[in-house]
């Protein structure tokens, strides 16, 4: 198991090794599609303003995968300069 690093956004500690990073320019009045994070992620909005909604699931890995995702989200307002943390294991969808 790797080591637990602290985290710099909610001052936990996660045994991350590596982090992927891209860019994604949500345009005005648009929003991202619903999608799934294996993996934790840590969100930077460089300007303009935002809400993302995060739902919760509950994995299990047995002889087969089984995921319930929460029925209602919980809902982030962000802004420019403004930083969330998206731990593994979750849903979201962001809209402008």
């Amino acid at each position: 198991m790797a080591r637990a690093r602290p985290d710099p956004v909610a001052g936990r500690r996660w045994p991350g090794r590596s982090v992927d990073l891209y860019e994604q320019e949500i345009p005005a009045g648009s929003r991202s599609a619903k999608h799934w994070h294996i993996s934790d992620e840590v969100l930077y909005v460089l300007s303009g303003s935002q809400y993302s909604l995060h739902w919760e699931v509950e994995a299990e890995i047995a002889e087969r995968y089984y995921a319930r995702i929460a029925g209602e989200p919980t809902r982030h307002v962000l802004t420019g300069g403004d930083i969330l943390y998206v731990r593994r294991t979750s849903c979201t969808g962001t809209s402008t």
